[in-house]
This record gives C-alpha cells, structure tokens and sequence, in this order.
C-alpha cells in the first residue's frame, strides 16, 4: 500500500468517524427509516482481481511494524507457494514452480501481466505460465527488468477462485549467508490487467469514498466492499437509492453492482443484482428485506465491476424498522445478591500449557488424568473452550480479569497489566471474599501485574508441583476464618520441563535409547527446531509430557482432598483448566507460542457446581472463552462484573437468538506475530506478509485444509473485526513495566524456556 493510499484511507476513516457522530443526532428524529451511513462507511474496500506489487509488500511491512493496526487491509490474492520474502525491489520466486490463487466476484476480460528479470548468472530464463491449469504461453526472460503480457481465453474467466502458476526452466542455488533456497526468478509486480491497461504507478486507492453532501457511498473502482454489521432485533430492510454513471468510452452492460450477505456460519446470501440492462445512470430505489438476520452479526458484501470513469452511489441507506419478532432477545433478569454466608467457595486450577484431548475426560487412549477424570463425573465437562494466546503472559489476564488481549494489552514481558484494571481477586475481595493466590509461572505473578487482589499471593518458583501443593495443605488446615474462600492455583506441570517423578513415568518406550531427555535444553532446542525429531523421539517426548501431565492431576487429587478435609468442598465451585495447549508437530512445531492452530490454543475446562447449583439448561458444546469465567463466578457470587468485562456467562441457559461470537485469538512468536478470529465455525489466521488461512473447524477439526482461496470475503470479514478491535482506543491496555525482572522471576522464566 502507497503512503498516500494510506492517508487516504485515514481521512476516510476520519470522515466516517465524524459522519458517525452527526448521525447520532439525526437517528433519534422520526423516519422511516434511521439513517445508516455511519455503520456502511467502516468498512474495507478489496480490489477486484490479481494486482501484487512486491515492492509495496516491502514498504508496507516496514512502515507498519509499529502500527496500531496488526493486519492492514485484507487482500483476495493469496501467495500461495515458492516466494521468498518482500524485498524493497520485489521477491525472488524459488523452486521449479511458483503458485498464486486470487478470487474473483465479477468476471471481465483479463490479460495476465508480470515485470520480472533472470539472475544473471543463469541467463535468460524460460516461464510457462498457466491459468487453472491451462497453459497460456512460454515467456522467455531476459537478465534485466522487462514487462511481459500473456492474453486469458474469456472462457477461463468465470466467478470464483483461480489458480496462477509460472514454471521455471530452470533454478539456482541460493545466495550464501542469505538465503540457501534455491532461486528462479525476479518479481516485481505480477497480475491481471485488462487489455491496453498499463500497470498503474499507483496501486488502486481505497475504490470507495464518502459524499456527506450527498449522504452517499460513491464506488469508483472494481471490487468488493466488506462491512461487518450487527443488526438490532427490529431490522426489517436496508432501503437506499442507486445511481449509475457510466465513464465516457464506457457502456452501461460493462457495469455490475451485487449486494450479499455473509453470515458467520459462513452462509452467503444474494440481496440485490443490478445487471447491466440496468445500469442506465437513473437513480433507482431499492429495499433489501433483512428480517431473517435480525438480531444477528453479518457481513455485508457490495461487489461492484466498473470500467474507468464510472461510479455507482448508494445514496440516504436507511435501516427501516419493523414489528418485533414473535420471540425478542431478552436480557438476563437482575441477579439475585446471596448472603454472605451462602457465598460459594471458588477455587481455579490451572495447570499450564495442558491441551485438552490429552485428558481422559476429552477421549486422550492413556490414564494421564485419573483424578481429574473422576472429578468430571461430577462436574460439567465444556467440550468447546479456546485460549486467546497460546502463552501464559497474554492468556492470563483473560482468565483474571475477563477483558480480551485487545483491551487488557499484556503481550509482551516489557508490559504490566494497570491497576485501574479490577481482577477477579479484587472483586471478589471487595465482596467479602479471603484471596488466596499460588503460581509457579513467572509471567502469572506480582510483576505482570495479576497478583492484583489477592490478601495472600505465594511466588514459588518451582517446576515441581509438590511445593505449591504443601504449602496450600498447610494453609488450608490453619483455618480460613469465616470468609468464603477465592483459591487460585497456578501449576506449572504439564508445561516443560518434561520431567515427571519415575512413578509417573509410565508411558514411554523402556527400550527407546534416542535423544530424548527431560532437560531445558533439550526441549529449547527442539522448540527452535535445532535439533529434529524422528517418530520414535517425537513419541518419546509425548510420553514425558503425558507422565508430567499425569504427575500434575496427581497434584490435583491432593488438593481435592485438603479441600474435602478443609470441609470446603461441597459448598464450592472447583474449576480445572489451562492456560493454552501445546504442539507435537501437527503442524510442523513443538511446544507453544509458535502458532495459534488448535493444538496450542483447545483447553480443557471442568467445572463442578456448589452443592444445590442447578445444571439444567447449560450447554456444554458452545464455543468457550477462558474469559467467560470471570462473569460466571462473579455471577454464582452475586457480583455485577464491571463493564469493560464483555463475555457471557458459562452457566446461562443457551438462547437461540444470542448473536455470534467471534474469539480474538494471538500468538507472540520472536520472529513473527500471529492474530487470528475463531468463530464457532471458522478459524482466521494472519500473519503480515504472509498468505492467510481460513479453516472450518466443523468439517476439519485437524486444520488440514486452507479454505481462503474459496471463502476469501470471510477471512476477510473476520479479520476485519480484529483490526477494528485493535485499532480502537482503550485506556486499560497494559503499561510498561517501572521495574526490571528480580533475579528469581528471571531463574524461573530461563527455566521455562522464556528467556536465555
């Protein structure tokens, strides 16, 4: 994207911003319908067709790094195979084959284009290039930049996904102390372009602007509009005025407009066509009939095809009320304030980097959880529950505090949560409650800022899970007075080092004599992939992780059992769970904080309900958030959760017209972050620079298929979310650290694999 692409899209937002706020006015007066341009004028304009400069890539990249906004506009062109990284003059294309997929909404004629240059130490270079698999011709390229067009058949042009692949005649070795890929060929711009188009000096700007006077949404390029909406549960039609100019030179059957909505679920749906017979330049009204997504969150797609000079304008859109549904949303009625002598015990257990389908209770073949597994007998079993962040520093404060990583902001070890931020404990304090607080993670502790709230907070910094397990027996046994108990214990087992007691070593192979040990080192090494792992040593390590796992529910068991001789336990709700998952090379890593696949990010969640607590109507298989916990125990306390806090309540009885949700998912990876949209369907994964994945969770639970070359407008849609998310202010996102690490916090974490 050009700098002056960039200020026009800021100015665009300005002025959405400010139409927004003169709305505001507008939309109490009586009309038939309540002005809606604020909500059409947020969202994000996807050229039509294949149009990558490599070049642009490359500045975008730089001039983002510390930009508010994580992700940057969306594209519908996918880098899909054999490209090396931007460079300020384009990329290398490497191996024999290089492949790009793009996704067009409206078909017109196409000639593919490409500006690229042969390595001069290899000579001229021979392309054939291929459009769905149909060859369109051999380019021969020479050793200095040059421009090359290839025409496409209009019978290959149709709406949908397209496949481009450029082979290579013949390959290099790659650039000593650089890059050892192998090299085929310079890029610096690659694309479609329509015949006698010249490749622009800029790339398209945002092909869509705001007209206040007009009170107008004005086209002015093809390609599709995404805007995410939430719709009240009165909306019964989207009404607006469409007019057509056509450009000179141009003809009327030469333009397109389609409106469709996209739901969650990733259901599209056709609203409107306007066919060429039609776009005639007379304005026309229209209404769009919306009530069977009232009440719901949907993307809405303006797809437009216009040739140069044209426009097409959606003028006065109107959201037009009708008569309420049969069944309205209602909210939750006022919660009823217990005494204080019938507030709940609470007791969270989290044991970190626990992945879910290795608990017995989730289906795991071994016996690594006996005692969690007879727990969930008695408990609810969440079947459905995500991390935000497939790391403790980030994934805690959601758990604690009930604010996604959007709004708490505690992302990296040089930040620390604000006290203005209330935490479960300091709530709960405030109601009474005696807080009681045990981690062996460094990055759950007084420094990051999570201890907030708590009377008693114990650092200790062992790997072992003894430690924290006698030191809370004794407590328990000295008595707690007369306050309910709020107990949150934080163990580091199952997380690395894979070291479990030899009693708990019970899985492996006694005949293995591989690599394989318990040590830091050895798991940082693989971790950093500098040592690689055959089957039988990736079969070893799991075995030590499921035997620390196994010496972690041990540690369970215990506390069970001092809460029992504690006679706390009938009376208390107990919750099991983790912080995020970990990784044995499903998708080509170990560990965590690598990825955001749902190895790292399912976690296990058992809750069992006080004595005389009701589980009738609790649904169970919902999608699930670790934040939704601090509503749910603030609730059974009966304690309103301040207002930042946005999640649901685990306990609350599913609603058939609640709105979708849509989990705001991070990882932190030293080279890298990745952000991500977890919906209960569909996953959307982004890494600047880098092709996107979109993955239906429903039909591919194991995230083997990328889907984004066929449902680009949802990657798109769901990201979209994120970067509005992260764009917009919030004045509890963590600080920066006044205090360097103590000695022990920095023994811990170097301990853990954080740190060197």
């Amino acid at each position: 994207m050009t700098r002056k692409t960039v200020i026009g899209l800021l100015a665009f937002t300005l002025l959405a911003g400010w139409g927004a706020w003169k709305l505001a006015f507008r939309s109490s007066a009586a009309v038939v319908g309540r002005p809606w341009l604020a909500e059409l004028a947020g969202g994000r304009f996807l050229p039509q067709g294949l149009r990558i400069d490599f070049q642009e890539r490359y500045w975008e990249e730089q001039d983002s790094a510390a930009s508010a906004s994580p992700l940057g506009l969306p594209r519908l062109a996918v880098v899909e195979q054999g490209w090396g990284g931007p460079e300020d003059w384009g990329t290398w294309a490497l191996g024999e084959r290089t492949k790009l997929r793009f996704f067009m909404r409206f078909p017109q004629p196409y000639e593919f284009f490409i500006e690229c240059m042969a390595a001069v130490q290899g000579g001229p270079q021979t392309v054939t290039v291929s459009f769905d698999g149909e060859e369109l011709g051999v380019l021969t390229v020479a050793t200095a930049w040059e421009k090359h067009r290839l025409p496409i058949p209009e019978t290959l042009l149709s709406p949908g996904s397209h496949t481009v692949e450029l082979a290579y005649g013949y390959h290099l070795d790659g650039i000593p102390g650089h890059d050892d890929r192998p090299l085929a060929l310079a890029i610096k711009r690659v694309g479609l372009l329509e015949p006698e188009q010249e490749w622009p000096v800029e790339l398209p700007g945002a092909g869509v602007a705001l007209s206040e006077e007009q009170e107008a949404l004005v086209f002015t390029a093809s390609g599709s509009y995404l805007v995410a909406l939430e719709l009240p549960v009165s909306a019964a039609a989207f009404d607006f005025d469409l007019r057509a100019a056509v450009g000179s030179g141009s003809a009327a059957r030469e333009m397109a407009l389609k409106i469709a909505a996209i739901t969650w679920d990733g259901r599209e749906e056709n609203l409107l066509t306007v066919v060429p017979e039609t776009a005639n330049g007379r304005s026309a009204h229209h209404s769009l009939a919306l009530r069977r997504y009232r009440g719901r969150r949907i993307f809405l797609v303006v797809d437009v095809k216009l040739p140069p000079g044209s426009r097409f304008e959606i003028r006065q859109p109107r959201l037009v009320a009708g008569a309420p549904p049969a069944r309205p949303l209602t909210s939750p009625g006022p919660r009823s304030e217990p005494a204080r002598s019938e507030l709940p015990h609470i007791v969270i257990i989290i044991l970190d980097a626990a992945r879910a389908d290795h608990f017995g209770v989730y289906g795991y073949e071994r016996d690594t959880t006996p005692h969690i597994d007879r727990f969930a007998a008695e408990a609810l079993v969440f079947r459905n529950v995500t991390a935000e962040c497939s790391y403790t520093l980030c994934s805690m404060p959601n758990l604690l505090t009930g604010l996604s990583f959007v709004q708490h902001g505690l992302v990296a070890k040089r930040l620390r949560l604000r006290e203005r931020v209330r935490t479960l404990a300091e709530t709960l304090a405030e109601a009474g409650y005696l807080t009681l607080g045990y981690t062996g993670n460094p990055n759950n502790s007084r420094g990051t800022g999570t201890a907030q709230g708590f009377d008693e907070f114990s650092e200790i910094w062992e790997t072992h899970p003894g430690e924290i397990t006698r030191r809370l027996r004794r407590r328990l046994a000295a008595g707690i007075g007369e306050r309910p108990l709020f107990l949150e214990l934080h163990y580091v087992p199952p997380h690395e080092p894979y070291a479990p007691d030899r009693e708990f070593d019970l899985f492996g192979d006694s005949d293995y004599s591989g690599q394989v040990t318990s040590d830091r080192e050895f798991a940082r090494a693989v971790y950093t992939r500098e040592i690689e792992l055959d089957p039988t040593d990736l079969a070893e390590l799991v075995s030590l992780y499921d035997g620390n796992l196994r010496m972690a529910d041990a540690a369970v068991g215990q506390v069970f059992a001092a809460l029992r001789d504690a006679g706390l336990w009938d009376d208390a709700l107990v919750v099991v769970s983790s912080d995020h998952g970990e990784a044995f090379m499903e998708h080509g890593r170990v560990g965590h904080n690598t990825t955001i696949y749902e190895e790292m990010m399912r976690v296990p969640l058992v809750v069992k309900l006080p004595a005389g607590r009701s589980a009738e109507g609790i649904d169970t298989e919902r999608l699930r958030s670790l934040g939704d916990l601090v509503p749910t125990i603030l609730g059974l306390a009966g304690v309103e959760p301040p207002e930042e806090v946005r999640f649901p309540d685990l306990l609350a009885p599913a609603s058939p017209t609640e709105p979708e949700r849509a989990i705001f998912l991070r990882s932190s990876q030293p080279e890298r972050t990745i952000f991500g949209v977890r919906t209960p369907r569909w996953k959307a994964i982004a890494r600047r620079g880098e092709a996107g994945e979109l993955y239906d969770l429903v039909a591919d639970p194991r995230e083997s298929t990328n889907r984004i070359a066929e449902r680009p407008l949802l990657h798109a849609g769901l990201l979209l979310l994120l970067d509005q998310a992260m764009a917009a202010p919030s004045p509890l996102r963590a600080g920066v650290r006044e205090e360097e690490l103590s000695q022990d916090d920095q023994r811990m974490l170097r301990a853990l694999g954080y740190v060197n």
